[in-house]
């Protein structure tokens, strides 16, 4: 036990040891005489270290390591959060130059109105303040830093938490001036009736609660409470001289930490101009690289153009070497087909005069049978050539006429007996698809390049008139006929006729499949259709699907097919777009399809 004027030095060294981690961790610990560099070019980063933290609780060391005009700005950075006014930072400078306290600015910004409003925390002011805060739980140490009147007043303003009345006070006074202990008084106060009232409590009297007891003892108080006075000054005698050597040795250790922490901020700034160093070669590298960069850009944007203009004349170049051998592939069909009917002629002639034994002399019946077999071969060399420069490949042909085999399966009706004839089955994709898929088929055209083509890729097909040939066929000899854009060449009696010949030469439940343009799409009425010379007239979904039904077919079906990509149609979702959509980009062909009654 020990009264305030006596500490512990344990107590002294925990304090210490407290404090410096305090500061330590608040920042504070600085050394205001640093070394001045060679002026360099390191505004920001000086000003950066020379910074002051805002913030909205401070310790008050934090400001008191600083001094002069850095303490006064700093203290209004803090305390007000802003810059100081001139006139108050004229005035604080002077008063700190004249001998004025670092505390008392700091206690006047405090309790200033504008302080105040800002409500920053400042911990440690009750040391500047000589007042004890207000709180239910105290240390008995906390009020031992008192002496004389300030000790009587916190210690009422602590525990009784209200000043001291005249009576109590003056009691108090004597009592310690005749050589009482301030920790008795404390034991007295915490004790009262007052004090339980107010729920304040005081930690570390145990053990002077009961030397309060001895001391009031009638023979023995006396004698122990001298005992205790000589002891208490003996131990306080040791501890000031215990203080002094810590003292002196917090000294020694604050010194060491200056020079160390001089020498780091000395390392600091030698590594921060040694940055500034290189980061300055780095910003010359850059530069350096960048117009590199746009050399290098320029001379890649000059080859890009150069490769731009190469490829549009290669495509060019390529686009007429495409559009030449197509013209050459036509023309080579077209000598090709010539050479054949003149070898024809020739056979002809020749084995006529190998028969004869007079002159070569022609009836005029085999004159005219002659020509009237080859007057058309112009116009059957023009229409090879117009399907090959319209129509599109055969791959592409096959492809769109694939929608039609699970047709013929479901129906079940073509078989070797039973084939199915293709009415101007012209270059023959069908015929081939249906060759690949295992299907007996046959195929009839009136041009006979078409049919010359078919037999080069070993398709059975006859040149023949469709319908002649249709007449030619028993009943219930084929198990579909089919018809892809044959339907709209033809005069309405030869279609209307097809029909009835097909149901004809058809088995029970076998089909018909006639595609045909469609002119519900306005483009392909209008346009598209022309294309080919020799089209007669658009024939509509209703029309022929009517015609189908009067000529006895019955399950009759309407396939819409191939319409515009969706990149050609008009951008929207509202009813009268997709209107204006479905009449210019809905399906460009449809097919009929129907089924003889079994």
């Amino acid at each position: 036990m020990a009264d305030i004027q006596n500490p512990s030095i344990d107590s002294i060294l925990d304090n210490i040891k407290l404090e410096a981690l305090h500061l330590e961790s608040q920042g504070a610990l600085q050394v205001a005489d640093q070394p001045v560099k060679v002026a360099l070019d390191f505004s920001a980063w000086a000003s950066q270290e020379k910074s002051f933290p805002v913030k909205r609780c401070y310790y008050v060391y934090e400001f008191l390591v600083y001094d002069d005009i850095e303490f006064v700005r700093n203290a209004y950075l803090g305390l007000l959060q802003r810059e100081p006014d001139e006139v108050g930072f004229d005035t604080c400078v002077s008063s700190l130059r004249q001998g004025g306290s670092k505390e008392q600015i700091l206690l006047n910004l405090l309790n200033s109105s504008e302080g105040q409003a800002a409500g920053i925390g400042l911990e440690g002011m009750h040391t500047l303040t000589n007042e004890i805060p207000i709180k239910s739980s105290y240390h008995d140490s906390e009020f031992l830093v008192y002496d004389g009147k300030e000790f009587i007043h916190n210690a009422y303003r602590g525990i009784l938490q209200r000043a001291a009345d005249e009576v109590g006070f003056e009691e108090i006074r004597h009592y310690l001036e005749s050589g009482g202990f301030k920790s008795i008084v404390l034991v007295n106060l915490a004790g009262s009736a007052e004090a339980a009232e107010k729920g304040v409590t005081v930690k570390g009297l145990t053990g002077y609660k009961i030397l309060r007891r001895l001391f009031l003892l009638r023979f023995a108080g006396a004698f122990v409470q001298a005992v205790y006075r000589k002891v208490n000054n003996a131990w306080r005698d040791v501890a000031n001289g215990r203080v002094d050597a810590l003292q002196r040795r917090h000294l020694d250790l604050w010194n060491l930490t200056n020079r160390a922490f001089t020498s780091q901020q000395t390392w600091i700034s030698d590594l921060t101009i040694e940055d500034f160093q290189r980061k300055e070669h780095s910003a010359h590298l850059v530069d350096a690289l960048q117009r590199q960069y746009v050399s290098l850009q320029q001379v890649i944007e000059e080859v890009q153009a150069d490769n731009q203009e190469l490829r549009s004349t290669l495509n060019d170049a390529l686009a007429l070497q495409v559009a030449q051998h197509r013209d050459m592939q036509l023309t080579r069909n077209d000598l090709a087909y010539q050479q054949a009917n003149v070898q024809q002629l020739i056979d002809q002639l020749a084995t006529h005069e190998s028969s004869a034994s007079q002159p070569l002399e022609l009836p005029s019946q085999d004159v005219g049978c002659l020509v009237a077999t080859h007057k058309n071969d112009r116009l059957d060399a023009y229409y090879v050539a117009f399907e090959e420069e319209c129509r599109g490949t055969c791959e592409a042909i096959q492809e769109a006429q694939s929608v039609y085999l699970p047709l013929l399966e479901r129906a079940a009706t073509v078989s070797p007996g039973t084939p199915l004839l293709d009415v101007g089955c012209g270059r023959g994709e069908w015929l081939q698809l249906l060759g690949e898929k295992g299907y007996a088929c046959q195929g009839v055209d009136s041009n006979s390049v078409m049919v010359e083509r078919c037999a080069a890729l070993n398709l059975s097909a006859v040149k023949d008139d469709a319908l002649s040939y249709l007449r030619s066929q028993t009943d219930a000899s084929l198990g579909a006929v089919s018809g892809f854009h044959i339907i709209e060449h033809l005069p309405f009696p030869v279609l209307f006729e097809l029909f009835a010949e097909s149901l004809r030469a058809l088995v029970p439940g076998g089909l018909i499949i006639f595609e045909t343009p469609n002119p519900e799409n306005l483009l392909v009425a209008s346009h598209t259709f022309y294309h080919d010379p020799t089209h007669r007239n658009p024939i509509t979904p209703t029309g022929i699907e009517f015609l189908a039904r009067y000529a006895g077919f019955g399950e009759t079906e309407i396939m819409r097919l191939h319409p515009y990509p969706d990149d050609a149609k008009v951008k929207g979702m509202d009813p009268l777009t997709e209107r204006v959509n479905g009449h210019l980009c809905g399906p460009q062909d449809f097919a009929i399809v129907a089924r003889k009654p079994a």
